[in-house]
């Protein structure tokens, strides 16, 4: 994730944590417009960006707790929740798929 997506999804989470109004109010549009609450739009939005880094053309040098500090998650077990979650496979069977599809041999990833 670019430091510059990076630091609005912090302060995106920090005014929305901070002050009661404008949360309401972000939280309100994101139900209003996308129809899922904050936490999901914010891990759709992080999981996508995950997806992305584990189909570039370098995904085989990640680990999936790397990864999943990188777009935001403060802990494996939350990334791999929401990850499994929202595309429907755990984020080891997505990174072997897409390494697959791409001609490399990668059994297990952690």
């Amino acid at each position: 994730m670019s430091k510059m997506k990076r630091i609005l999804l912090i302060t995106l989470t920090i005014l929305v944590l901070s002050k009661p109004i404008f949360a309401q109010t972000i939280t309100f549009g994101i139900n209003t417009v996308f129809k899922k609450n904050f936490r999901l739009f914010l891990n759709e939005y992080r999981i996508k960006e995950a997806q992305r880094l584990f189909s570039a053309s370098d995904a085989g040098k990640y680990k999936i707790e790397a990864v999943g500090n990188e777009v935001g998650f403060k802990s494996p077990n939350a990334f791999r929740r929401a990850f499994t979650e929202i595309t429907g496979v755990s984020p080891s069977f997505y990174l072997n798929s897409m390494l697959k599809v791409k001609g490399y041999c990668r059994h297990f990833v952690q």
